[in-house]
C-alpha cells in the first residue's frame, strides 16, 4: 500500500516537471531568447533537473526504508562508481570538485545504486556547506582487503560531542556544518546502506576546518 502512494506521489511530482523541462527546452531552441533572458531559461532548466534528481532520490531513499536492505550485489570497479556517484553533481558544482583515485583497486562487491546513493549525498553535502572557493575532494584506497573512501570539505565542522550522534536517524546538527543536513537521504540511511554492506561509515573533523567522511567497504578480493 505504501509503495503504491510512493509511486503515484512521484509520478504527480514528475508530471510537472517534465512538463517545465520541455517547455524551457523549446523556448531555448527557438532561438528567439537572447541575454539575459536567455540565462534565466538555462538556470530554470538546470534547477528543474537538480529537482528531478531530488525527487528520485527522494523516492529510492523512502522504498529501501520502507523494505528489508537486501544489497543485490555484483563487481564494480571503483574509478566507475565514483564517476556515476558525481556524475549528476558535476554540471552544479562549479568546478570544485576533484576525484582522486588511485589505479589498479580492486573491484567492489556492491549494490551499484546504493553505493552510489550514499557517496553522492556526502559529496553534495560537502558541496552544500563549504565555502564556494573551496574545492571538495572524495579519494578512495585500499588497506586490508578493504576499500575506502574519503569525501573532505572545509566547512563549518562538526563538534567533538556530535560526531558521536551524527548517524543517529533524526540527528539535526546545530549551526552551518554539515550536521545540519537539511533535505536529502540522511547520515542514518547511508548508515544503514553500508552497514548493509558488511562496511564502515564516520566522520572525523575539527571545528572550524571542515570534515572528512569516510566509507569502507570490503574488496570483491576481500569478499572471496
Amino acid at each position: 500500500m505504501k509503495s503504491a502512494v510512493l509511486d503515484a506521489l512521484a509520478h504527480d511530482v514528475k508530471t510537472p516537471l517534465t512538463s517545465i523541462k520541455a517547455s524551457v527546452s523549446a523556448l531555448l531552441a527557438q532561438g528567439s531568447f537572447g541575454g539575459k533572458d536567455r540565462e534565466l531559461l538555462a538556470v530554470i532548466s538546470d534547477e528543474t533537473d537538480s529537482l528531478e534528481r531530488i525527487v528520485n532520490e527522494s523516492i529510492e531513499i523512502a522504498q529501501i526504508q520502507l523494505l528489508d536492505l537486501k544489497p543485490e550485489r555484483r563487481c564494480y570497479d571503483v574509478r566507475q562508481t565514483v564517476e556515476a556517484a558525481l556524475c549528476d553533481l558535476n554540471p552544479s558544482s562549479g568546478g570544485r570538485l576533484r576525484a582522486e583515485i588511485p589505479e589498479g583497486l580492486p573491484p567492489l562487491s556492491i549494490d551499484f545504486r546504493l553505493i552510489k546513493l550514499v557517496l553522492r549525498q556526502l559529496v553534495d553535502n560537502a558541496l552544500k556547506y563549504s565555502p564556494e572557493h573551496f574545492p571538495v575532494v572524495i579519494s578512495a584506497r585500499e588497506r586490508g582487503g578493504k576499500i575506502t573512501f574519503f569525501v573532505k570539505d572545509r566547512g563549518a565542522g562538526i563538534p567533538a560531542v556530535d560526531q558521536r550522534r551524527v548517524f543517529r536517524r533524526h540527528y539535526r546538527g546545530g549551526g552551518s556544518g554539515n550536521g545540519a543536513l537539511g533535505m536529502g537521504m540522511g547520515l542514518a540511511i547511508a548508515k544503514r546502506i553500508i552497514n548493509a554492506h558488511g562496511g564502515d561509515i564516520g566522520v572525523t573533523s575539527v571545528p572550524g576546518k571542515g570534515c572528512m567522511f569516510y566509507v569502507s567497504l570490503p574488496s570483491a578480493n576481500g569478499r572471496a
